[in-house]
């Protein structure tokens, strides 16, 4: 695909470096990190030990956080404490403060992004998420999990003309991208000189060096936490993607070509409302199209809402449920409701109502609890009973 090869050229050293980490990691340390039985996993709390693996992350980056906040304290309790303004020991001061906050900055993201690596590798080997490329897939899991980590915002696509930016304001979407950038490092970093600032000019200031480590490393823990909450709802939506697309091809034969359209207009439109192209709609998105490219309509474009309802509206009872259900499964896959797609659906009266609001909210909280089997079983049933077929997983 012509889009993946521009995008390979844009991925930065970090992102492959990211990549290169954990595919060494898993090949060098495979057979110690398949720990698990698949047979004694609890497929109703798939989550249950991942904790284990954030409370260490969390751990790690609490230390990480502490240890290096306090080389910088220790290097700076033998520089003078107040030279004279514009002074040799003033500039002297001043530039050994900064090298040691730049030099030690950076040491903290270096190993709070290793721990992270090492920590995804071992969820990916737990929750059996394969890291090999898919041709057929722009964004590949590697991608996903290396982004994930140095939370670098998911690739900005245009796949299949379809623009997830429509409802976005560019000028914002520029700015918020730009922040986003700055704000990993530049947090960090100037929040050390702020914090310093402010309390040794408050009551505090006796203690500022004792409490700037601590608020610190809390940062870099309540991060890494946040992060991880991500990774472990990202690869947890992949597998009920993959589970999804399994049920789909189940009745593929028994769809017509109208229907096979709309199911793809289904996603393509869920990607608009989601305001960017999640990996794992893209997933979905792709996977379908390889599946109903002929079936497409070519002259109307697949994220048009309007056709969409429009068409939604005319279809028997069984294809409105299906569609919904395609529809729901997509809002839902990345465990939260935006306002904006809340605003789209409550316009429209087939998908506000009652029965598929909870749907989706049925869904997104099997996500959010990591209870797969009820998932599987959910999406099985819902699907296969499309083409009057007995579930998958029973």
């Amino acid at each position: 695909m012509n889009q993946k090869q521009n995008l390979e050229l844009k991925i930065g050293f970090l992102e492959l470096w990211g990549i290169r980490f954990v595919l060494n990691y898993l090949k060098k340390n495979n057979s110690s990190l398949k720990f698990h039985d698949p047979e004694n996993i609890d497929l109703e709390n798939i989550y249950l030990p991942i904790r284990k693996y954030i409370f260490s992350v969390v751990s790690y980056s609490f230390l990480i956080g502490f240890l290096t906040t306090l080389a910088i304290l220790a290097i700076d309790l033998f520089l003078p404490q107040s030279p004279a303004l514009f002074s040799k020991q003033f500039y002297a001061k001043w530039i050994i403060t900064l090298c040691s906050l730049i030099l030690f900055t950076g040491l903290e993201f270096y190993l709070l992004y290793l721990v992270g690596f090492i920590y995804l590798a071992k969820i990916t080997s737990y929750m059996e998420i394969l890291v090999i490329d898919d041709p057929l897939l722009v964004t590949n899991n590697k991608n996903i999990l290396a982004r994930l980590i140095l939370e670098i915002p998911d690739h900005r696509l245009n796949i299949l003309n379809i623009d997830p930016f429509r409802f976005v304001n560019k000028h914002g979407l520029l700015l918020q991208t730009l922040l986003y950038k700055l704000k990993v490092f530049l947090s960090n970093f100037i929040a050390k000189l702020v914090i310093r600032k402010i309390l040794a000019r408050s009551s505090l200031r006796l203690y500022a060096d004792f409490i700037i480590a601590p608020i610190t490393a809390i940062w870099d823990g309540v991060v890494a936490y946040i992060i991880f909450q991500e990774v472990k709802q990202r690869l947890f939506a992949r597998k009920l993607s993959e589970e999804f697309l399994t049920n789909i091809i189940q009745i593929q034969d028994s769809i017509d070509d109208e229907l096979k359209d709309l199911s793809l207009r289904a996603i393509a439109n869920t990607i608009v409302l989601n305001q960017k192209f999640h990996p794992n709609l893209e997933y979905l998105l792709l996977k379908t199209h390889e599946l109903f490219k002929d079936s497409i309509r070519q002259d109307i474009v697949l994220d048009d809402w309007e056709y969409f309802i429009s068409s939604l509206s005319v279809q028997s009872d069984q294809s409105i449920k299906l569609l919904s259900l395609i529809f729901n499964f997509c809002c839902a896959l990345d465990g939260k409701i935006s306002r904006l797609e809340r605003r789209v659906i409550n316009e429209s009266q087939i998908l506000s109502n009652p029965e598929n609001q909870l749907q989706m909210e049925e869904i997104r909280s099997y996500i959010q609890q990591g209870n797969y089997l009820a998932a599987r079983k959910y999406i099985s049933l819902n699907v296969l009973s499309f083409k009057n077929l007995d579930p998958l997983w029973s």
